[in-house]
């Protein structure tokens, strides 16, 4: 068992804590088949079997359950699918003929995707569809239970519900002995004695009227099914269910399932952990019924299943975006990975490697080559053969002489699937561009190039003094650099970059470039009012800071003309309200143990501040709503940004900005630094060496996020704000520009303003 603690091993400690000593274990895992399985569906089985693995890494055995719901009726047709389904909408999948006529239901046709997927992934698992156990009376024992408390259940989810939808609500749907719905029938009598339910198939479902058939039956043995907050508790008290993890819109279903084992079911509920949504490019929920998102198989069109799998492992409390632009990043953490197991490097990243390799790695180890570089590689010198390619490879000498049929073949199909992201997924910014300095500079490093040969690390270096001997800031001429060669502002390792394409190659790129981006029209001229009124960031990162955090990035904004008021609205008290209620029954520590706030702490620690003496600025956010079950009223806009953070964990502050002595540096305190914390009268010596931001007058925000200046607070006099996002070394830059939007559309939204300038600090 090894030391390194992941998320998955954690989760299986509070298993084992929570339920104690079990022969075997049973995880379970639901799928609507409504639709294919999207990654969804693929995160969440992946992810349960991670955590099944750390169990086994302790010695424990365990089962998974992967169960679908296939008795739920049909809302809507899913987008792609055929018109004529409207016909069935109302129906249980299970009893819908299958569009595709390959199985004998749509239901059975999305469980046959689902468990194939599965299988191929070599998943252990158990498949038990809702239709199998209620028609064999798997569930009829729960059924009775449910229908003889009904009241009790109703009690428990009353409090969830709008009014309306109160009036009608029973734990339980028959299905229509006329017309075969399950989503439009209700219950108007009940006779727990007998145990007969009456109903009649009125209600209106996907904007499918019922057929009014009115009827009496026995609820078990299929003829009807549990409604979703009871049907789910139903399965964990059924199959012995011990842990089960979810999404994040399912928190309020997970807390009512709990409930209703506790006080109905008279048992004890699963472990759990809800993850964050996948969200697609333009930040929107993939969704299954209207096609949105990326399949497995599509992403491994172009990124390895391992790769796929690194992606379940990463941060599952982080949403992320999910689309074919990610891919070269996690093909580099899964090569990092491989590096590191099969060359003995760094513990943390072997663990990866184990995770998403089902602890079972090939014992011959990847072909370890930059996927980016490669990419790069095969789209700028236009190569269409793949042992073209490894020539290019081996000359560079990013390739061992001898390759494994085994490895030639899993390099050529890299090879192929990089250059197939070049062609369909590569996008090229308008907006770059090359100015005479630009030109100036990369012709004396085409000189350079065709003067002799160099071999990379000379090369690099060269790509360095260049710009210096100039005077020129390196950051500048490699976005050159990278613009010309690949027309992207930043791209792989220069020096080695440039012997893979071969200098000569390389200089003729460059050439043919900087001739491209010289044909500009000499009557276009920049709007000098325009240019005058230009806002850019008063913030910077002190080179010492980004010296021993080359990772830490920071996001920010500035707002005018914001307006801002003292009370809360009703509308921004509610949104509070609901998102505290949510946070009352997660476990605390192991909410600050993992995702931002844990990034935070390792943080602070390593500049020598103690997280538990001064925590991160979201973890003493969320212990106020965990333990007040509030978040206090400042003003709309200081609510606004803290219900942000509360729910994304992420960092923020916000300052007067017409208080701040800019410009506002991120650097770490020197022995003179001074400090008034908000609400005091006098100032503080901060601990040199301590993580600060600060402007011209003094320290305004100490330990990162811990405390701000009362000097720069927002109040209702302030017309004009700096939003900063905080960073950390693991929290990644798409992580912080989320939060930033976030950020921004939750204070206009409640406080007005006007965007002047934002952008994120790398």
């Amino acid at each position: 068992m090894s030391s390194i603690q992941l998320w998955p091993d954690k989760e299986a400690n509070t298993i084992v804590k929570q339920h104690g000593d079990q022969d075997t274990y049973v995880f379970e895992t639901g799928f609507g088949p409504s639709g294919k399985p999207h990654f969804g569906t693929f995160g969440e089985v992946v992810r349960t079997n991670y955590v099944m693995l750390a169990m086994k890494d302790k010695g424990y055995k365990t089962k998974l359950i992967a169960f679908s719901d296939d008795l739920d009726g049909l809302r809507k047709v899913p987008e792609g699918f055929p018109d004529w389904l409207k016909d069935y909408i109302g129906k249980p999948v299970s009893s819908i003929p299958d569009p595709f006529d390959t199985h004998e239901s749509f239901s059975a046709h999305m469980n046959a995707l689902l468990v194939d997927m599965l299988t191929e992934l070599g998943l252990e698992f158990e498949f038990r569809s809702s239709v199998e156990a209620y028609n064999s009376g798997t569930f009829n024992d729960q059924i009775t239970m449910v229908i003889q408390n009904y009241e009790a259940v109703q009690d428990i989810i009353f409090p969830y519900l709008r009014e309306e939808t109160k009036e009608h609500w029973f734990p339980f749907f028959p299905i229509c002995e006329n017309c075969g719905r399950v989503g439009n029938t209700r219950v108007v009598g009940v006779d727990k004695e007998n145990l007969l339910v009456e109903y009649v198939c009125d209600r209106e479902f996907g904007k499918q009227a019922g057929c009014g058939h009115k009827g009496t039956i026995n609820p078990l043995n299929g003829a009807g099914k549990l409604q979703w907050k009871v049907d789910w508790p139903a399965r964990w008290h059924a199959f012995g269910v011990h842990y089960e993890m979810f999404g994040k819109d399912l928190i309020e279903s997970a807390e009512v399932g709990d409930r209703i084992v506790q006080r109905i079911f008279r048992s004890k509920p699963p472990s759990h952990m809800f993850y964050e949504m996948f969200l697609d490019e333009n930040g929107q929920k993939i969704s299954k019924s209207v096609g949105k998102g990326m399949t497995a198989e599509q992403w491994q069109e172009y990124g390895t299943q391992d790769s796929l799998m690194y992606l379940m492992l990463d941060k599952p409390r982080e949403a992320k975006r999910l689309y074919p632009g990610v891919i070269p990043h996690y093909m580099s953490l899964t090569q990092k990975g491989a590096d590191a197991y099969y060359n003995d490097g760094e513990d943390r990243a072997k663990r990866h490697y184990q995770y998403i390799h089902l602890f079972d790695p090939s014992s011959e180890p990847p072909v370890l080559v930059d996927y980016s570089t490669l990419v790069n590689l095969v789209g700028n010198v236009g190569i269409q053969d793949a042992e073209i390619a490894e020539d290019y490879l081996r000359r560079s000498g990013l390739l061992s002489e001898t390759l494994s049929n085994t490895q030639t073949a899993d390099l050529h199909r890299l090879i192929n699937k990089a250059k197939r992201f070049y062609d369909e997924q590569m996008r090229f910014d308008a907006d770059l561009s090359l100015d005479a300095e630009d030109g100036f500079l990369l012709g004396k490093l085409t000189s350079y190039l065709k003067d002799a040969e160099h071999d990379a690390d000379t090369l690099h270096n060269e790509l360095f003094q260049i710009p210096k001997a100039y005077g020129v800031e390196p950051r500048k001429f490699f976005r050159a650099l990278y613009t010309a060669l690949i027309k992207q502002e930043r791209g792989p390792r220069g020096g080695q970059f440039i012997k893979l394409l071969g200098q000569d190659k390389a200089a003729e790129l460059i050439e043919q470039r900087i001739r491209e981006y010289s044909q500009v029209d000499d009557e276009i001229e920049q709007d000098t009012d325009d240019a005058a009124t230009a806002t850019t960031l008063p913030l910077a990162i002190d080179s010492t800071v980004s010296k021993q955090y080359p990772d830490l990035h920071i996001g920010a904004a500035i707002l005018r003309d914001v307006d801002i008021k003292d009370k809360r609205s009703k509308e921004l008290d509610a949104a509070i309200t609901e998102a505290v209620n949510m946070y009352q029954t997660i476990d605390f520590d192991a909410a600050i143990s993992s995702g931002a706030i844990s990034a935070y702490r390792q943080l602070f620690e390593s500049f020598g501040t103690n997280p538990n003496a001064m925590p991160p600025s979201p973890e003493n956010i969320l212990r106020i709503a965990v333990q007040n079950n509030r978040l206090p009223n400042v003003n709309t806009l200081v609510d606004a940004t803290n219900l942000t953070v509360l729910e994304t964990g992420v960092s923020v502050a916000v300052y007067d900005l017409d208080k701040l002595q800019l410009p506002l540096v991120l650097r770490f305190a020197h022995e003179e630094d001074q400090h008034q914390a908000l609400g005091q009268k006098q100032t503080e010596s901060v601990p040199e060496g301590e993580l600060v931001y600060a402007d011209e007058r003094e320290v305004i925000c100490r330990a990162l996020n811990h405390r701000d200046s009362d000097r720069t607070k927002v109040t209702g006099k302030t017309r004009n704000i700096l939003l900063i996002v905080d960073g950390a070394p693991e929290i990644g830059v798409e992580t912080l520009l989320n939060a930033l939007h976030a950020n921004i559309a939750r204070i206009q939204q409640y406080a007005g303003g006007e965007v002047a300038t934002q952008g994120l600090l790398l």
